[in-house]
């Protein structure tokens, strides 16, 4: 004789016959009928979709007007109406006409006072090596001495 299984009541009964169907005790009526758990399930993300068409599309469309608004609004900031520069371009400072002066004034003095650099004779090459290459040294005459000029004040800040 056979024993009966003691622990069948603690085992629970893995298979509702609510969600998943028994295909030999089923009509053909009930099977056209029937919504699976996982068609139940997309069937309400559809509808979560379809809802959010409007929150999704709204969002999209102010971020599109305000793309083109601030585009608008930087390109005739930065190149201006007529492409001649926009307000972008406009200097403000706090510095004055004598600050001005005073700095052209120093850049003057700067130059003139600065010294020539000499050439660097490890970049030159020596006369004595371009004679054993067979070159022939012109000898240059005497340059008269340049008085060196400040350039004009354009070109000075």
């Amino acid at each position: 004789m056979s024993q009966p299984d003691r622990f069948a009541n603690l085992v629970p009964n893995t298979i509702s016959p609510n969600l998943w169907k028994n295909p030999s005790n089923v009509t053909a009526e009930q099977l056209q009928k029937y919504v699976s758990l996982d068609q139940i399930k997309m069937n309400q993300s559809f509808k979560n979709y379809r809802r959010s068409i409007f929150y999704v599309g709204g969002t999209l469309i102010g971020f599109l007007f305000s793309k083109f608004y601030v585009d608008s609004y930087v390109k005739n900031k930065i190149f201006g109406e007529n492409g001649n520069g926009g307000e972008f371009l406009t200097l403000k400072t706090r510095n004055t006409i004598h600050d001005y002066t005073y700095n052209r004034q120093f850049q003057r003095m700067r130059y003139l006072t600065e010294e020539r650099s000499p050439d660097p004779s490890d970049l030159n090459t020596s006369s004595q090596l371009l004679i054993d290459l067979g070159l022939q040294l012109q000898i240059p005459r005497s340059a008269a001495i340049v008085q060196k000029k400040v350039p004009h004040d354009k070109y000075l800040l």
